[in-house]
């Protein structure tokens, strides 16, 4: 009976070895950059994946959060495990809850991506604007208009 036991203990302790370390969430940190009015309120959107990136208003994105817009304004987003992400960004200036756009649809309110990504004649696609979490580097998105 003993010997049963201690062959099932050994199994037991054998396949808990051999299955991969369970990867550790952690919180991920952005900061902003270029808010040029304290008016407002900063919106950021964590991606995960390309479907509806960037549009925080009319996508799905893993995570989003809201802070008052002050330069240097730092956000966390708690829980994050490792992987390939995005984040998106906008000053909504007039706290109409929403990226103001023009007649051409281009904001009208500045926007920000991680990765140094920029609008040229559309949005950057998830790859531009694409990080490895967790990562060496600080992550700072810098606003523009």
């Amino acid at each position: 009976m003993m010997t049963m036991r201690h062959l099932l203990l050994s199994l037991l302790l054998a396949s808990a070895a051999a299955e991969p370390a369970a990867a550790q969430a952690s919180t991920l940190s952005v900061r902003i950059e270029n808010v040029s009015k304290t008016e407002g309120t900063l919106h950021l959107c964590l991606w995960q994946a390309s479907t509806d990136y960037p549009d925080c208003d009319a996508g799905e994105p893993l995570k989003r959060g809201a802070l008052p817009a002050v330069e240097g304004a730092l956000f966390e987003f708690d829980g994050i495990a490792p992987g390939r992400y995005a984040i998106s960004a906008y000053h909504d200036r007039d706290k109409d809850g929403r990226l103001d756009t023009n007649f051409v649809g281009a904001p009208s309110e500045p926007v920000g991506f991680s990765n140094g990504a920029r609008i040229r004649f559309g949005p950057p696609k998830f790859e531009q604007a694409a990080f490895e979490w967790p990562s060496a580097t600080p992550l700072v998105i810098q606003l523009t208009k």
